[in-house]
């Protein structure tokens, strides 16, 4: 669909109200898609939440809008806005800006970030009414089923909690590193894009590095991590066969192998006692290829975070670059972690769609924490 027929919907009388308020909600110098957004799906339309109720689009129009924002690139997007800027701009066109730069920050950050990964569920900002919120975990053993006889009343269980805090006292925040050389006289758009681009990408990573942080603590949940030592500088296929078998004798089934590409080509490619030298292996064709080869039924969840290993040095051994003292987590996904974020890829100090970049912040809010500590297994090399 074009531009044209965009401008079409965006100028109906009935969007003027939804437009500015899904924009710039009450004058606030911030855009916020989970508050407030075209289909009137944003945690703050809902209910009682705000006084301030605001209606949504026709499905139709608001998809049209949306698909149009996915197809066009920022820069296209933008000049077309700069040019029109006069009339629609303000209660229409200038609210595709802040929605592709939203919806660019979010696809840039998705492959640097696990926490929907590893986290059972991730509670999203409308389920959170504070800036903490507590997760009672019942204890292993709490929900085990009893007998009882035919027409007597159920035994009553003896439920035991443990107690987790999900804090969101701490904000997440990257800077734009967008001047007036890009801004003034000819916009320098395809630049702006890329600013865009990385700064979605490292908020990415810092949620990783938040998600990581308690996967290496397990202070919250009930029961006991387990380890496994892996070799001298190389996780073997044997080593991550022991951490399945460690899960499993607790009684859980681990689904997921957070692991990093180095240590797949270790526990593979160059682990003899399963694949000797020469022997033909699918497994080896896939990682190979960069594919999750699935073993032992694990989703391949490759996380290269710095957190994760000892960078090598740069020499002219290849040997003394490769990464040492990795470490890698095997873990069942629904019994595992619990998070939750609070304004996801909020666009702050911002009330222009363009002139406005200079100096705006995207910030977030998370926490995650342990659910049952012996439903993982971390690997570290020697």
């Amino acid at each position: 669909m074009g531009f044209q027929k965009i401008n079409e919907i965006l100028e109906k009388p009935d969007y003027k109200s939804i437009l500015e308020t899904v924009q710039y909600p009450k004058a606030k110098n911030y855009f916020d898609y989970e508050e407030y957004n075209i289909y009137g799906t944003g945690y703050m339309q809902q209910g009682t939440r705000d006084a301030y109720h605001v209606d949504s689009m026709k499905l139709d129009d608001a998809n049209a809008i949306a698909e149009m924002v996915r197809t066009t690139s920022f820069p296209m997007l933008a000049r077309e806005f700069l040019a029109q800027s006069g009339t629609t701009g303000v209660g229409g066109a200038a609210y595709l800006v802040p929605l592709k730069i939203f919806q660019t920050l979010q696809t840039y950050a998705s492959p640097a970030d696990i926490i929907s990964d590893v986290s059972a569920t991730v509670l999203p900002a409308s389920e959170i009414p504070g800036s903490s919120l507590d997760i009672t975990i019942a204890k292993r053993g709490s929900y085990a089923p009893k007998y009882s006889t035919s027409g007597a009343t159920a035994n009553e269980e003896e439920l035991g909690f443990a107690k987790a805090t999900l804090s969101f006292s701490k904000t997440i925040s990257v800077n734009f590193n967008i001047g007036n050389d890009l801004l003034e006289d000819t916009p320098q758009l395809s630049l702006i894009d890329t600013h865009i681009r990385m700064a979605g990408q490292e908020m990415g990573k810092k949620s990783t590095t938040e998600v990581l942080a308690v996967m290496a603590s397990t202070s919250d949940g009930d029961g006991t991590l387990n380890t496994v030592t892996a070799s001298a500088d190389s996780t073997t296929f044997a080593q991550i066969a022991q951490a399945v078998d460690k899960i499993e004798v607790d009684e859980f089934r681990p689904d997921r192998l957070l692991a990093m590409r180095h240590v797949m080509v270790d526990a593979v490619m160059a682990d003899t006692t399963y694949f000797p030298s020469g022997s033909v292996s699918s497994y080896r064709d896939t990682i190979a290829k960069a594919q999750d080869p699935g073993l032992f039924g694990l989703q391949w969840i490759r996380c290269d975070h710095a957190s994760l290993f000892t960078a090598g040095t740069h020499a002219t051994s290849s040997a003394t670059e490769s990464p040492t003292n990795c470490i890698s987590y095997v873990l069942t996904k629904d019994s595992s972690y619990i998070s939750g974020r609070k304004r996801w890829m909020r666009i702050e100090n911002y009330s222009d769609p363009i002139r406005d970049l200079q100096g705006a912040v995207i910030s977030s809010r998370q926490d995650t924490v342990s659910i049952y500590d012996d439903s993982v297994c971390k690997i570290s090399e020697s």
